[in-house]
């Protein structure tokens, strides 16, 4: 399983498990896989290729909406750069793990 793989996973982990979900996290991780292999092709580590297709995604509220899932009882935040980076690390320390 890839770090982008991860990295969406735990995303939806959040949010209801329909078809639509199934759907849009194909698409995402696919588009996210993309873009993860263009920035190693263009030389990034791995880290820096995950932290480029991490700040390219929306925040869970986005999908949440794009979804049509209720609101959260305490209202979200977008991820911030900190936020982004701290799963970077986290997915890396995983991968590292596993």
């Amino acid at each position: 399983m890839s770090k982008v793989s991860v990295y969406v996973d735990n995303v939806f982990a959040a949010l209801p498990d329909t078809d639509e979900a199934l759907q849009m996290k194909r698409e995402i991780t696919a588009s996210m896989e993309e873009q993860y292999e263009a920035a190693l092709a263009g030389g990034a580590s791995e880290d820096a290729a995950l932290g480029r297709a991490v700040s390219q995604f929306g925040s869970v509220e986005e999908l949440r909406e794009a979804l049509g899932c209720e609101k959260e009882a305490a209202p979200s935040q977008r991820p911030t750069q900190e936020d982004r980076a701290f799963a970077v690390q986290w997915v890396g320390e995983y991968m590292a793990f596993k």
